[in-house]
């Protein structure tokens, strides 16, 4: 959290000594619908209504959580992407709608990178290899040794067809060389019961979809797909530390608009998003999902690591051939 702190409490005074929102022009006069592109009561949908009853007050006009699912998050992403510019219309948005769904969509109706805005990230989350508890491999050496030793012989289970950890498994094959057959189901959680059975031996998860089972034993984490060392995941080294520099992978969520939406209103929002990320309840409550306080960007600083996390993941998706089922 403390590379965040300089630049949230520079955002937190300009909330604080800003005049209204109506005294900068006539931003927000109206209700603010906030879209999130999942069905309710998943970890984006109770993170967008956090992000929407703390932008409330802020803004001095109610801010309104609309569902919107579907199509890999594409249906809510892309109604967001093609709305009107003016602020009214904002997105509770993660890299599975903002930069998946439009590569691996037969027909893409929109350019998540080219049509939206970013206003802030506010969490990451990585993806952790991980295996059956029985699985002779105990890190990621062993694994990558165990695996070209018998080509095409293992698999891997995701939670459906260009899903972030269909990716990070493509990735993985590519930085690694290994031959290992992709299984996609409906969900990570059918996912997850086969690998624990032995149907299938590896799984790469976001950390937090795995924690509960790896504190029971019935899972167990070979390498983490991060930067540094995962806080829930001391003992687990890094696909870095285990010599694969290029094994990063992560899903991101974050709030965003149209594209071409007045940097002022762009701004208010960012600062206001700042202040929300520096509210010590705020950081538990998502540190509790497995998400993690990304550092802080501007938001052109935000619009470029979108951009580049577009370009890291499109090679991975093109080259592998995925495309929606």
């Amino acid at each position: 959290m403390m590379p965040m702190i300089s630049s949230v409490l520079i955002a937190v005074a300009v909330l604080t000594i800003a005049p209204p929102a109506h005294a900068q022009g006539k931003y927000p006069e109206k209700q603010i619908r906030l879209v999130v592109p999942t069905a309710p009561g998943g970890s984006l949908d109770i993170m967008g209504r956090r992000v929407a009853q703390q932008l409330s007050p802020m803004l001095g006009q109610p801010v309104v959580v609309e569902n919107v699912a579907g199509a890999g998050n594409a249906l809510g992403t892309g109604e967001v992407a093609r709305s009107r510019p003016d602020g009214y219309t904002l997105l509770l948005g993660a890299s599975s709608g903002v930069i998946i769904s439009p590569v691996v969509r037969k027909t893409p109706n929109y350019d998540g990178v080219r049509d939206l805005t970013a206003i802030s990230l506010l969490g990451l989350q990585y993806l952790v290899m991980s295996a059956g508890p029985a699985h002779p491999a105990r890190n990621l050496k062993e694994l990558v040794a165990l695996l070209k030793a018998s080509p095409g012989k293992y698999s891997y289970a995701t939670p459906g067809v260009g899903s972030v950890n269909h990716l990070g498994g493509e990735l993985f094959k590519a930085v690694t060389g290994v031959n290992v057959v992709h299984i996609p189901y409906k969900g990570a959680g059918p996912a997850l019961n086969d690998v624990m059975g032995g149907h299938v031996e590896l799984a790469p998860m976001t950390s937090a979809s795995v924690i509960t089972l790896v504190r029971a034993n019935k899972i167990k984490i070979l390498s983490s797909f991060s930067d540094e060392r995962l806080a829930e995941y001391p003992d687990v080294p890094t696909a870095i530390e285990s010599g694969f520099p290029g094994l990063v992978m992560s899903t991101f969520s974050g709030l965003f608009a149209p594209t071409a939406t007045p940097r002022p209103i762009v701004n208010l929002l960012h600062a206001a998003a700042a202040k929300i990320m520096a509210n010590p309840a705020f950081q538990k409550e998502m540190e509790s999902f497995g998400s993690i306080a990304p550092p802080a960007r501007s938001p052109e600083e935000t619009q470029r690591y979108i951009a580049e996390f577009s370009a890291r993941l499109t090679p991975i998706i093109k080259n592998a051939g995925i495309k929606e089922e």
